[in-house]
């Protein structure tokens, strides 16, 4: 069996091995780039507005305004002062946010208040206003204590989420004890955290270009006799092409991983590593990175054995190594689409929607359960694996190309 696997990992080693291996390197290294020069910290493209022509815009409407009501030149006048706001101060500044969340713009003394960086003063108006709600004001004197200003930041999301009382399991009220920013994605954790959804597809994309016709080729090359002729049972044959299978995914995923590592730590540094990871299940749970990232590799497994067997299901019946590739990629790209239709009772039956473990992490889904759902992967296994088996055993040797 040891030699058989040898054997097939010798016939992997070619061009399209390098090709594939280069291909990796590369879409890590651009992943990379455009996490931190393109994506802000919440997953969102980073875009460049031209506040001062959309004032000059304004300033233009109202100087053409002739008929127009004293609201809708009042509502110019208001577009106009933002923009200003926004393009002296910055999109995120702690100005633009009172402006659009906290200001009387009718009180003409926030022009001082925000020349001075005086944001304080804002708070304590805040405070005298809304002194019968509690939770707001507790949030209000946590910025004073704190010296937290007010901004677009994941820390103000979380005071303005904890002040609404959107803050059921406790999320909130953490990022707020340990200042983490939890929910950034431009980093390396960010990434690390993300890894199968930013990396799964091209992952699998490799594997399927190196072994999609793991059996169909040996047919259009001519060497599938050789290989039948071995002193050995086709039983043997066919699995040690399964554990070869199962082997080279697993060292693309380390290489993928390990290459992530390198390239993340050089462009963004390792200090996003020590914070920790949360996931919401009925309660909330805390996990160190790396422990996070054990418990999803754990529940990857699935994927990592059904995925050869699908692949070699597909050579012995249909023997086809366009028809396989695109079977299995549309197969792997549709489980999430699938999911999200989970409580059909026609789609529980596919595959791809039970072999990602990982949902039920962060999910509780109603209509799946957890042993149900390895049950049903089982019997795929068995199923597949006992019909490649049958179908490979029956190959008529004399009859084969």
């Amino acid at each position: 069996m040891i030699n058989l696997i040898k054997n097939e990992f010798n016939k992997i080693f070619n061009n399209r091995l390098y090709i594939c291996m280069v291909i990796i390197i590369v879409f890590v290294f651009c992943t990379n780039l455009l996490y931190k020069y393109k994506i802000d910290e919440n997953g969102n493209i980073k875009t460049k507005v031209n506040y001062k022509k959309e004032q000059e815009i304004y300033e233009e409407k109202i100087g053409n305004c002739i008929n127009c009501s004293p609201d809708t030149i009042e509502k110019y006048k208001y577009i106009i002062e933002k923009n200003r706001i926004k393009n002296k101060y910055g999109s995120n500044s702690w100005q633009s946010y009172v402006f659009d969340n906290v200001l009387d713009f009718n009180d003409k003394s926030y022009i001082n208040r925000f020349e001075n960086n005086d944001w304080k003063s804002f708070v304590h108006d805040e405070i005298k206003k809304n002194m019968g709600n509690e939770k707001y004001i507790e949030t209000l004197k946590y910025r004073l204590d704190n010296n937290i200003s007010y901004g677009y930041n994941y820390l103000n999301a979380a005071l303005d989420n904890y002040a609404n009382n959107d803050d059921l399991n406790g999320i909130n009220k953490y990022i707020m004890d340990t200042k983490y920013n939890i929910n950034k994605v431009n980093d390396l954790r960010g990434i690390l955290i993300n890894f199968f959804n930013e990396y799964g597809i091209i992952i699998v994309i490799v594997f399927l270009i190196i072994f999609g016709g793991i059996i169909t080729e040996e047919y259009n090359k001519g060497t599938i006799k050789q290989l039948l002729i071995l002193p050995t049972t086709r039983t043997k044959i066919l699995f040690s092409k399964y554990i070869t299978m199962i082997l080279s995914l697993l060292l693309i995923c380390i290489f993928t991983f390990l290459l992530q590592l390198l390239v993340g730590s050089i462009i963004f540094g390792t200090c996003s590593l020590k914070i920790p990871v949360l996931l919401v299940n009925n309660k909330m749970q805390i996990y160190s990175i790396y422990k996070y990232l054990f418990i999803t590799i754990l529940s990857k497994i699935p994927i990592l054995i059904l995925l050869p067997v699908i692949i070699i299901f597909m050579n012995v019946t249909v023997n086809n190594v366009i028809i396989t590739v695109l079977f299995t990629f549309i197969l792997y790209t549709s489980s999430k689409i699938l999911l999200a239709y989970s409580t059909m009772q026609i789609i529980k039956i596919f595959v791809n929607v039970h072999w990602d473990l990982s949902i039920y992490l962060t999910q509780q889904l109603s209509s799946m359960e957890v042993k149900t759902s390895i049950y049903l992967l089982i019997i795929y296994l068995l199923l597949l694996g006992t019909i490649s088996i049958k179908r490979f055993n029956n190959i008529d040797i004399k009859n084969s190309v």
